[in-house]
């Protein structure tokens, strides 16, 4: 005998981007931003919740990697130790609901670099982040942010 749920009691999660700042206000982190950022990241999925990040810069592709696509594969896949390197071939700009769901799926956060969202997260030092909308900003720390994350809006009631 098998459980099965029916479609009333599957809750879709939504799935919170996160444009990530620099104190300064830039998208082009720098170290000390990134390795916040890291430790963010690290400390919500210490809290059970999965964590995507997406940077929009041009990686450097292994020459390997990009002789396959040119020649027309639809993916090519590096494995080395610890991880992969997937590289596809895309025509036109990138489109950021595409992006999550082909790669975040199964993510409550999406951590996105160099473009700008409409929510933020500012790195503001010592541990501390800036949430902010257009309708409202809030300080936090990573525990404080990872039980928002659980809520279907970060801002707000």
């Amino acid at each position: 005998d098998r459980a099965c749920c029916s479609t009333t009691e599957i809750v879709a999660l939504k799935v919170h981007t996160l444009g990530l700042e620099t104190a300064g206000g830039d998208t082009h982190l720098d170290p000390a931003t990134r390795a916040a950022a890291s430790s963010l990241a690290a400390e919500i999925r210490g809290a059970g919740l999965h964590v995507g990040w997406l940077c929009f810069e041009a990686p450097e592709v292994p020459d390997s990697l990009a002789e396959c696509g040119a020649a027309g594969a639809l993916r090519s896949v590096q494995i080395g130790e610890g991880g992969s390197l997937i590289w596809k071939p895309r025509s036109g700009e990138p489109v950021l609901e595409d992006l999550l769901r082909e790669h975040c799926a199964g993510c409550r956060v999406v951590f996105v670099e160099r473009r700008k969202t409409p929510m933020t997260l500012r790195f503001l030092g010592d541990g501390r982040w800036r949430l902010s909308s257009a309708e409202s900003t809030l300080e936090l720390d990573g525990g404080q942010l990872a039980a928002r994350l659980r809520r279907p809006r970060l801002l707000g009631t």
